[in-house]
């Protein structure tokens, strides 16, 4: 690559290609340093606010809150549904999902965290390519609304309609 860039530096004129190539290579993303220079960058439109995508890992949730191909950076705000310490104090426990909000006094056979009512809202910087590969889906905002509506009313019992339908109660 960088063999590359030297040479289109030297067709495209410029006096110390050298210099302007080394520069280059300490930019986060050298590619789109090329491009800027040599005036073929086309930038990626990316709505901040607009674009949800879901984790290829978890449930996790992501919108794009601004996007620097220069830096190599996207800052996302991820949501995921709220989540709580569970206790189990026996294997058994365990294995029926029987478990307490404190730790009890003595042994514990294990914890872990457990979903509750609710949504947790984390603001993050990623490298481009990690965000495009850790968040792969695209969702649409009425996707998002429908998750969000399932983290928010957890737990809650649900009532049937008279067509059948189960919905929430509120």
């Amino acid at each position: 690559m960088e063999k590359i860039i030297l040479k289109a530096l030297e067709l495209a004129g410029f006096k110390n290609p050298d210099v302007i190539a080394e520069i280059i290579s300490h930019t986060p993303n050298a590619q789109v340093a090329t491009e800027m220079l040599l005036g073929v960058y086309t930038p990626k439109v990316v709505e901040p606010w607009t674009e949800y995508r879901r984790s290829r890992y978890s449930d996790t949730i992501a919108v794009i809150v601004s996007y620097n191909e220069l830096g190599n950076k996207v800052n996302v705000i991820t949501y995921n549904q709220q989540t709580k310490m569970a206790y189990y104090a026996t294997k058994e426990d365990y294995q029926n999902k029987v478990h307490q909000d404190e730790r009890p006094k003595g042994d514990c056979y294990t914890s872990g965290r457990v979903a509750t009512k609710g949504v947790e809202e984390i603001s993050l910087t990623k490298d481009i390519e990690d965000f495009e590969n850790d968040f792969r889906e695209k969702i649409t905002p009425e996707d998002v609304e429908l998750i969000f509506t399932s983290w928010l009313t957890f737990g809650e019992p649900l009532v049937e309609t008279t067509d059948g339908q189960l919905l929430q109660s509120f």
